[in-house]
Parts: C-alpha cells; structure tokens; sequence
C-alpha cells in the first residue's frame, strides 16, 4: 500500500488559453443527468465532473467525480465535437441543486478548468502508462483468459482503492479527514486493467493483446509531449 504526507495542494497552471465546458443541470430529468457543451474550437477528448450538493438538514453534503477519455472509452460517447452537447448522468436530481464543475482536454493539447482537475484528469494517464509493464507481464505468464481475467480484476481492484495518507502523530480527527479528503480529491487510479478486461471480451490472443498495449502506450505517450 502506498502513503502520501499531505503537505500543501500544490496547484499547476496547465494551459487555460481554451474555454471550458459548460455544463448544464437537467430540470427534473429520469434519471438524473447534466448536459456538457463545448463551447471551444476543438473537439473535448477527455474530461471530468465533480458533482456536489451541500447539506440541508438532516442531509450531509456529498460529492461524486466522473471522468472519460477517448484512449480508455472510445471516441463513440467521449468525443465531443466543438458546438456539440452530450449529456451523462448524475446520482444527484435537479431538486438537490447540484453545484457542477469540469475540467477538460482538448484534441488540440489545450485544458481548461481548475488546475486540480486538470492534474488529476492528466495523472489518470500517467497512472495507466505506469502500469503497463505489469499488464505486459500478466499477458505473458497468464495460463488462459480465465487466469489473466482474475489477476486484472485484482489488479484493478488494487488500483481503484486510495492510499492510506500519512499525517503527524497526535492529528486531530479533523485533520486526519481532510488528509482523506486531499488523497481522494488528489487520487488517480489507473485505467488500464478495466481497458484489457475489455479487450478480453474480443479477443484472447496473446499477440493482438500487445499490439493494442502497443498501440495504446504510443498513444498516451505522445499526449504526455
């Protein structure tokens, strides 16, 4: 398991030359669901929400993040060319008055949004990039596709779980949770085993496996530039 001391959220300026998406709560939509606008002059290939409605009475305030990218889920249902809506879905109905923001990669390398989301929109990709050589290596010793589905399955499972934060001893419980909160809000897992254990569902050949991994590393790699 990983630690992380949590110092300071560092804040990076990444690019902000670009508008960002605007994202619109639907009234009394079934089920629940905001429609994001791309208001730029490139196609949105990547993005994320965090979606949050404050407490009221006896209700605590609750927070979710969604994300997509075209490398991970396709360019059908991410890409959003310029003018263009699509709309997702929220657990949060219109009557809680949900509070929107979004963060966004342009097909262009251009991001807006906050300087966190953007980060942790961009981390996701080093994330899935670093774990390409365990991947590489599941394929390889994997006996059959049961065997290489059941150790992406943990594998994922592993990534998907934030790490235990390191605070200084005697912390109060309030700065034990906003450490929590910091690793949650700060936490990128990787993508790549759920993407392989689709991939699993084409095919099962060993060599057409690493040609997409291949394919894929390029990909993220040249993003990264």
């Amino acid at each position: 398991m990983r630690a992380i001391i949590v110092l300071v959220a560092a804040a990076c300026a990444l690019g902000g030359e670009s508008p960002n998406l605007e994202p619109r709560v639907q009234p009394d939509s079934s089920p629940p669901s905001i429609v994001l606008r791309n208001a730029g002059a490139s196609a949105a290939i990547a993005y994320n929400l965090v979606v949050s409605v404050p407490a009221s009475g006896k209700r605590k305030a609750a927070s979710e993040w969604k994300s997509w990218d075209a490398l991970f889920d396709g360019d059908d249902g991410v890409r959003i060319e310029p003018g263009a809506d699509r709309r997702v879905e929220t657990r949060f109905p219109s009557r809680l008055n949900p509070a929107v923001r979004a963060a966004v990669l342009y097909e262009n390398g251009t991001t807006a949004g906050d300087p966190d989301d953007v980060r942790r929109l961009l981390d996701v990709r080093q994330a899935s990039l670093s774990d390409m050589a365990n991947v590489r290596m599941l394929i390889r010793s994997s006996a059959d596709a049961g065997a290489l589905r059941l150790e992406l399955e943990k594998l994922r499972k592993r990534d998907r779980k934030p790490p235990t934060p390191v605070v200084r001893p005697g912390a109060s419980r309030q700065e034990r949770q906003r450490a929590r909160d910091a690793v949650r809000l700060h936490y990128a897992a990787s993508r790549l085993p759920a993407v392989v254990l689709r991939w699993l569902d084409q095919t099962v050949d060993k060599a057409e496996l690493m040609s997409r991994l291949d394919r894929l590393e390029g990909e993220i790699s040249r993003s990264e530039k």
